[in-house]
């Protein structure tokens, strides 16, 4: 658990150095915070199979504000599936690993109630995990009961997201860029600092030592980078050459994909900015060239705060 203190520290004191104190936009506080995790505890309990609301051991993080009735479970506490897993039972088989959560809760994925935009979402629900696509057609306009199931889909496919950072980020207005995240160490820092209480590894080992029939046996999964591109190759480069870790028992694909995508197609999303297959992830910024191969890792292209993953880049990091 992340409490209050330790939500401050993160960026008044020095875990990590050189962390901004202003980094965190404006209202993004420990009690955002604190929602945010409940929603990705509730969609967690798609895999447990119970409700875990009023359960201290697997939902530590307080209720903010009155809580509102579970997605996924009906009042009496029975799951609400609107399908049955194909082997059965639901277990975390894909993990993407985002940046951040959005500001003040919109397009966030994991809230049911947040139905505009939602890009992210309609990427990540059409894409391929393991060549199994998705159940049913995802539509616009999207409603709160089409999201339930959509996650309750991508939860039969295996699939989880975790943000690296536990609060929303402003880039422009105070001069934070993503640069500044991996020079100062602070990517480093959330990925595996064990000074850092809200590093993923720990978060990740955790979640499969706490909660291990949810996972794939072994926690054979397969991770994959939905971050913006400053952030994922830093970390791949760094994975690649011994300096990150990933969890005992994962993979990720360290390389580039097997197919060409071509660039002019994905142009309006930053697309043509991707890399030749030759290319060795020994650098620490990516290196932008119009050619037409992308890394497998990763699944967004090379561009701004806004871009989004793509389908067909999400298919290929998850084959």
């Amino acid at each position: 658990m992340l409490t209050s203190a330790e939500y401050d520290r993160l960026w008044t004191e020095i875990i990590p150095i050189g962390f901004q104190s202003n980094l965190p936009v404006s209202g993004d506080n420990y009690s955002a915070f604190c929602d945010r995790e409940n929603m990705l505890q509730d969609y967690l309990d798609i895999f447990r199979g119970v409700n875990s609301r009023g359960v201290p051991s697997l939902r530590p993080f307080p209720s903010q504000n009155n809580p509102s009735p579970h997605p996924f479970f009906n009042q009496n506490r029975t799951s609400i599936k609107r399908q049955e897993s194909s082997n059965g039972s639901y277990r975390i088989k894909y993990i993407l690993i985002g940046e951040a959560p959005p500001n003040n809760g919109i397009n966030y994925f994991y809230d049911t109630t947040a139905i505009t935009g939602q890009s992210y979402l309609f990427e990540i629900f059409n894409a391929e995990y393991g060549g199994k696509g998705p159940g049913f057609v995802l539509t616009s306009p999207l409603t709160s009961a089409l999201k339930i199931d959509a996650l309750i889909d991508l939860a039969n496919r295996g699939v989880l997201l975790l943000d690296l950072f536990p609060f929303a980020t402003d880039y422009t207005l105070r001069g934070i860029t993503r640069n500044n995240l991996v020079i100062n160490g602070i990517t480093s820092s959330f990925w595996c600092s064990n000074v850092n209480p809200y590093n993923l590894i720990d978060r990740i080992l955790n979640l499969y030592n706490t909660n291990n029939k949810i996972f794939v046996q072994d926690l054979e999964v397969q991770i994959g980078f939905i971050a913006p591109p400053t952030i994922s190759h830093f970390i791949a480069a760094n994975i690649n050459s011994g300096l990150l870790p990933i969890p005992a028992g994962s993979t990720i694909h360290i390389g580039h994909n097997l197919f060409g995508v071509p660039a002019i197609r994905y142009s309006g999303n930053n697309f043509f900015y991707i890399w030749t297959i030759g290319t060795i992830l020994n650098g620490i910024f990516p290196k932008p060239a119009n050619l037409n191969l992308c890394p497998i890792f990763q699944c967004c292209g090379f561009g701004p705060a806004m871009t989004i993953p793509h389908r067909l880049f999400i298919s290929n990091a998850m084959r």
